[in-house]
């Protein structure tokens, strides 16, 4: 074979050696710089694409964090099962609203348990509401030491005097099982 090589003229080896720097060029990219390039471009893909689903993980970390911390304070708020009893509860806050005077009809529903949960509803009555009154119930309802929702509320102006309101509203209590 060098023998071969050895017979060549001049001219036909430039040719023969630049054949072979061409072939050995091409099989370099093709081999190797190219599947390496294309490595490189995917692992920048996962690269970036880690990061998107670990900064989609940390937002779902706070809020899993935000509706944990939500439902502890739920939680805590619950009133225990040996409580004051809702109708009490429903009295102190229409009393410390000053409204106590103005409920014309307090009437309890039966109990509904979810899980662990026991749900009371009471259906209340005001009449000859001021708008500064209903502002104070809704608001002892939400300041509640224990968990009280306001539920169906209807809000009517009285035919008598268009200044004075009725309201009609249910509130939940949620106390613990025993």
């Amino acid at each position: 074979m060098i023998s071969h090589i050895d017979q060549l003229e001049q001219r036909e080896k430039i040719f023969l050696g630049a054949g072979l720097l061409f072939l050995l060029a091409v099989a370099l990219f093709y081999g190797i710089l190219q599947p390496y390039a294309k490595a490189m471009q995917r692992a920048d893909k996962s690269i970036a694409a880690k990061r998107l689903q670990l900064q989609e993980l940390r937002e779902v970390q706070a809020e899993y964090q935000a509706l944990r911390n939500s439902m502890q304070r739920a939680e805590a708020k619950l009133a225990p099962a040996t409580a004051t009893s809702s109708l009490a509860l429903a009295e102190d806050i229409a009393t410390k609203a000053g409204s106590r005077q103005k409920i014309l009809a307090i009437r309890p529903q039966p109990a509904q348990i979810q899980g662990e949960i026991v749900i009371e509803n009471i259906d209340l009555k005001f009449e000859k509401l001021s708008l500064q009154d209903v502002v104070r119930l809704l608001q002892g309802v939400e300041g509640a030491p224990v968990h009280m929702l306001a539920k169906n509320l209807q809000i009517k102006q009285r035919f008598d005097d268009k200044s004075q309101l009725d309201m009609a509203m249910t509130i939940s209590l949620f106390r613990r099982k025993q």
